[in-house]
């Protein structure tokens, strides 16, 4: 994206579609998403659509630990 079109919910919009997509059509029950550390934005969007931070994790073939966020249910 574009940083002239940062900072303005589209991602977080993006995500909610998604989410409610998977939840009523697909029946998905878990969502995992990893982040390096540093980037604060996408962060962001994972703690306001409602998922939980795990922490650091390691993941094959990354050569530093992403924290892990996940959302257990379709509520949000």
């Amino acid at each position: 994206m574009l940083p002239k079109h940062w900072n303005r919910g589209f991602a977080t919009e993006a995500i909610q579609i998604f989410l409610h997509h998977a939840c009523r059509k697909l029946d998905c029950k878990q969502f995992i998403a990893f982040s390096h550390e540093d980037n604060i934005a996408s962060r962001k969007v994972a703690i306001k659509i409602g998922m939980k931070n795990e922490g650091p994790t390691n993941v094959k073939g990354v050569d530093h630990k992403p924290l892990r966020y996940t959302l257990d249910n379709c509520e949000n």
